[in-house]
């Protein structure tokens, strides 16, 4: 049963609305909440008239309810309805019902027509297209609640589930959710393109809540060698991709492996019913994405495009999303009074910087706590300047120690432990006795948590994708950069601080008087054991192609080969070889000469490729196999460890076949099989075309009898209303006489 307490007063009226026109059958007009004293909904029958009243009242005592009746009863004398229907998502006993009648004796008003929340779950169970419309009703029904939060769909990301248990409620069905789903049912996948805060990943979530409710398996991946890799026969799969060019610049290994893998993955997609693959990205990354790769610019990427801003939400739109998240939000009624008195509200949704991102902020109240502002003058100052959002409470509110997180956490990649982050804070932090460093984390954190930082399953991430912008300026600001990879005890971190130095190259370089400490950082890594050796071969090229100082980079480089030369490469780091190649070819002949010989990590790379045939997938061994070719110079080398790779790829490839759940996707894996065979003058042996064929018949049956449910969309696609000063007004009265008792 239904108990609507995820319904706004809003949302709640539009259902009784919705549920009283399929069980009447007629259409019911519709005034703005409080606009016509007494009247939520009208309609009107044989020259009598109707009036139907609406009550959202949950946990609240019965008394509210009959108080409320009472205070609607004069009201009920000057409009004399031929009917009056009243609804509440209160639960009403038989002599409850007969005290709302009798406190509203003006009105003509039956048993049968006074609905309580059990006779509105009985309208549902009749009307199951309703329930249908109102996807936030039965997206937290218990039953599916219990069955996602059980269902051991999420790999790394039960923090992912809390986040959008909790937006489910604030969201505002609008036009995008309709059109995101026709792109998906027509492409498979979506990419979901807009400014910062506009609202992508909200809309990403709740899509992903709406195909795990109707039984798909969803996945949230960190890179597209991941989503290739996620295939389980005979289920349906939605994979989702945040933030897949990068959170904040482009860099051209993003652009490189997206140029070679995401083309490829869309079409797979597109030839599979039971995959799906939602990505978000902002608006210029995407753009500068496509102005550098003309694949990455074509028809097959831009017919998934989904392009959100600002400007498509109708002022109705915005009221409604601010109205929600001043409902659901846990700030005092004082703030909440403060937010609604003299029409401030207008100025916040007609406000040039409104924001889905910003509004959520300045209803928080863990954001209000770290502000010290009262809360108009909090709200003000961050839409007029939201750049300088988090300014005020990182300068003044936090200690030094919360400040060391923060940076830990920006430094240290995606989905960090919180021992990670420990271990980083020891590192960066300057306290001098250790034995405190635990009990000062412990303290440092608590302030960070709710409002800058969120926790869940031992993971921790920043709460606002906004916070990740502004550490980049902060970083910068105050020259920290130097501090960081004086730090850095892990690759990730040296890493990352690598991969913002040259991001911002103009910028950092003159705050580094000394390039030897990235040299020393290295070598204090490689010391320590902490990545492998390809990972600091790769890093050290990239650096001595950057850096003036080219003897100390070229020698660590060097020291790379030889570790290289005695560890081996992995099947994991084949990006990492095929990098460190092309970086080795960009240096100068005399600056190759100076390094072991590049037939050392050709070699080195190729042997890898043959032993991971079970492993890597066709594309990965053509990429690697063609890097070894072009900048390793080692054709026969390279068509040699492509073969034994394909040879094992082919020993696997009953599991292969396991992961393929349609016959248009046996298609595309037969193809791209065949063609990655003949490229190395190779052919499908004929037991292996035996199995493909079996598994081609087995699909086949299997697609005879299919009895599978489509993915049903949430509603159709309508037009936002937009909303005058005095609609909005009528809109926010709810707030303020039934939350705030005014």
């Amino acid at each position: 049963m239904h108990d609507f307490r995820q319904l706004s007063p809003l949302d709640f009226e539009n259902l009784v609305r919705d549920l009283l026109q399929a069980e009447l059958g007629i259409y019911i007009e519709s005034f703005g909440p409080g606009a016509d004293g007494g009247i939520d909904f009208r309609f009107a029958h044989a020259g009598n008239t109707t009036v139907i009243q609406v009550k959202h009242y949950i946990d609240s005592p019965s008394r509210a309810l009959l108080k409320a009746a009472r205070d609607e009863n004069e009201k009920v004398a000057l409009l004399r309805p031929s009917r009056y229907i009243l609804a509440t998502s209160t639960a009403l006993t038989p002599a409850l019902k007969d005290k709302l009648i009798s406190a509203l004796s003006n009105a003509p008003l039956k048993r049968e027509d006074v609905f309580g929340k059990e006779d509105l779950n009985n309208l549902l169970e009749r009307h199951p297209s309703v329930l249908r419309q109102h996807f936030k009703l039965w997206l937290t029904h218990t039953d599916i609640l219990e069955r996602i939060l059980h269902s051991g769909i999420y790999n790394r990301t039960d923090a992912e589930l809390d986040v959008i248990k909790s937006l489910v409620p604030k969201f505002v069905q609008n036009r995008s959710v309709a059109e995101a789903e026709a792109i998906l049912e027509q492409r498979g996948a979506l990419i979901i393109a807009g400014d910062p805060g506009v609202g992508k990943t909200t809309l990403a979530r709740i899509l992903t809540w709406l195909h795990l409710a109707q039984e798909w398996r969803v996945f949230v991946v960190d890179d597209l060698t991941e989503a290739m890799e996620i295939c389980s026969k005979g289920e349906k799969r939605l994979i989702f991709f945040d933030d897949f060019l990068g959170q904040i610049s482009l860099t051209n290994e993003v652009i490189r492996n997206t140029d070679q893998r995401l083309p490829i993955f869309l079409e797979r997609v597109r030839c599979n019913k039971d995959l799906r693959f939602i990505l978000t990205t902002r608006s210029y990354l995407l753009l500068q994405a496509q102005l550098q790769s003309t694949k990455l610019s074509s028809e097959k990427i831009t017919a998934s495009e989904l392009i959100l801003n600002v400007g498509s939400y109708t002022r109705g739109i915005r009221a409604q999303i601010l109205f929600n998240h001043i409902y659901f939000s846990d700030l005092t009624n004082e703030e909440k009074r403060s937010l609604l008195s003299d029409d401030f509200y207008l100025r916040i949704i007609d406000h040039r910087n409104f924001s889905p991102r910003l509004i959520e902020l300045l209803t928080s109240a863990d954001f209000q706590a770290i502000q010290d502002l009262p809360i108009r003058d909090a709200v003000i100052n961050a839409l007029n300047n939201p750049s300088a959002l988090w300014e005020r409470p990182y300068r003044a509110h936090l200690s030094a120690d919360s400040r060391t997180i923060m940076l830990a956490l920006f430094f240290s990649g995606h989905w960090p432990s919180v021992d990670t982050i420990l271990q980083a804070f020891k590192r960066f932090s300057h306290h001098i006795d250790d034995s405190q460093m635990v009990v000062s984390f412990r303290h440092a954190l608590k302030p960070l948590e709710g409002s800058i930082v969120s926790l869940s399953n031992n993971y921790i991430f920043f709460s606002n994708p906004g916070i990740r912008d502004f550490m980049s300026a902060v970083i910068i600001e105050d020259h920290l950069l130097l501090s960081i990879v004086k730090s850095a005890g892990t690759f990730v971190e040296l890493d990352n601080a690598w991969g913002f130095y040259i991001k911002h190259y103009d910028v950092c370089s003159k705050q580094f008087s000394d390039e030897i400490v990235w040299i020393d950082a290295v070598k204090r890594l490689m010391v320590s054991g902490r990545g492998a050796a390809i990972e600091h071969l790769r890093l050290a090229l990239d650096m001595s192609e950057h850096l003036d100082e080219k003897y100390p980079t070229l020698a660590l480089a060097e020291d790379a080969f030889k570790r290289l030369s005695v560890e081996g490469a992995d099947p994991i780091d084949e990006s990492e070889c095929r990098r460190a190649l092309e970086l080795f070819q960009n240096h100068s002949l005399d600056e190759q000469q100076a390094l072991p010989s590049n037939t050392v990590l050709a070699q080195v790379t190729a042997d890898m490729l043959s032993g991971a045939g079970d492993t890597l997938s066709l594309d990965e061994i053509k990429e690697v196999a063609s890097a070894i070719e072009r900048y390793g110079e080692a054709p026969t080398l390279a068509k040699n460890a492509a073969c034994d790779a394909l040879h094992g790829f082919i020993e696997c490839l009953e599991n292969r076949l396991d992961d393929i759940s349609s016959i248009s996707e046996l298609n595309s894996f037969e193809d791209e099989l065949e063609f990655a065979l003949s490229a190395f003058d190779l052919k499908i042996p004929s037991d292996s075309q035996l199995e493909l064929n079996k598994h081609r018949d087995y699909l086949e049956e299997k697609e005879a009898d299919r009895n599978d449910k489509d993915y049903k969309p949430s509603a159709p696609l309508g037009r936002d209303i937009d909303a005058s000063d005095s609609e909005v007004r009528s809109l926010f009265a709810i707030l303020q006489t039934q939350l705030l008792g005014d």
